[in-house]
């Protein structure tokens, strides 16, 4: 008898994209209960994938560019007005 694989399944929150190339998705791994407050941030730009993982419980994301400062970051959106910031 063979051992059955991890879960890795995720189910997908929300997800931006800002511009072309550009691509943010938040996920919610299937084999942690509910009530855990975590939120895995999965990003691509220019064809490259990156992957975060934050003890937060996520609900929505954007991304905001101001050109005249360089500023750019995503925006990571939680419940009950919780928000944080991840620079690319």
């Amino acid at each position: 008898m063979t051992a059955k694989p991890p879960d890795t399944s995720a189910s997908f929150l929300a997800g931006h994209s800002a511009s072309h190339g550009l691509l943010g998705v938040l996920a919610f791994p299937n084999m942690l209960t509910e009530d855990q407050e975590y939120c895995r941030f999965y990003t691509t730009m220019d064809g490259k994938w990156g992957v975060s993982d934050y003890s937060f419980d996520c609900k929505s994301l954007t991304y905001l560019r101001d050109p005249s400062s360089d500023y750019k970051a995503w925006w990571l959106l939680g419940r009950n007005g919780a928000a944080m910031t991840v620079q690319p």
